[in-house]
């Protein structure tokens, strides 16, 4: 049987992690700090990398209305850019 030891952290800490720092990860990112930044300043606190980090910011900070508004700023590559 197997026993649980303390030493290691459990599957989806992380997650758990990430969640509970939400609110705090989503006004860094509203006020203009880079994820590296934000990641780094937050690190000791989370038992995730930096890529699952960017994983879970996209996943649960950006907002539909964010990703709305620069997909549609991209440029569009089937048209010519604009001259000035």
């Amino acid at each position: 049987m197997d026993t649980f030891n303390n030493s290691k952290a459990r599957r989806g800490q992380g997650k758990v992690d990430f969640l509970t720092l939400q609110d705090t990860f989503q006004k860094q990112i509203n006020a203009g700090r880079t994820l590296v930044n934000i990641y780094a300043s937050n690190a000791s606190k989370l038992s995730i990398g930096y890529t699952q980090f960017t994983k879970y910011v996209s996943r649960y900070c950006m907002t539909p209305d964010y990703k709305q508004i620069t997909a549609s700023q991209h440029q569009n590559f089937t048209t010519p850019p604009e001259r000035f």
